[in-house]
C-alpha cells in the first residue's frame, strides 16, 4: 500500500487550535440562533474588518489580520459543519 503525505496549512492547525482552547464557551451553535444569516453575518464582519485592516496603515489595536484570517477559517468550518448537521460543539 502507498502511503500518501497530506501537507496541512499551519493556518489551518492554528484554527484548530484556537477551537480546541475555546470548548468552553458552550454550544457553538448558539451563538448563530438565526443559522444562515448568522453565520453568513460573522464571516460578514470579519471580511469587512480585513479589508479595513488592509486599508490602514495603522497598527491594529485587537486583532491583527492574521487573527481575522483566522477566525474565518473556524466560521467557514462552523457553517459547513452546520450545513451537514455535523456541529457538535
Amino acid at each position: 500500500m502507498t502511503e500518501t503525505t497530506i501537507n496541512v496549512s499551519p493556518a489551518f492547525i492554528k484554527a484548530a487550535e484556537i477551537r480546541l482552547a475555546k470548548r468552553d464557551y458552550g454550544g457553538i451553535a448558539e451563538y448563530f440562533p438565526f443559522g444562515n444569516e448568522s453565520f453568513v453575518q460573522m464571516i460578514h464582519v470579519k471580511t469587512k474588518r480585513l479589508v479595513n485592516l488592509t486599508k490602514s496603515h495603522a497598527k491594529p489595536q485587537n486583532e491583527s489580520i492574521e487573527d481575522n484570517l483566522i477566525d474565518l477559517i473556524n466560521y467557514a468550518s462552523y457553517y459547513y459543519e452546520w450545513m451537514k448537521g455535523e456541529l457538535n460543539e
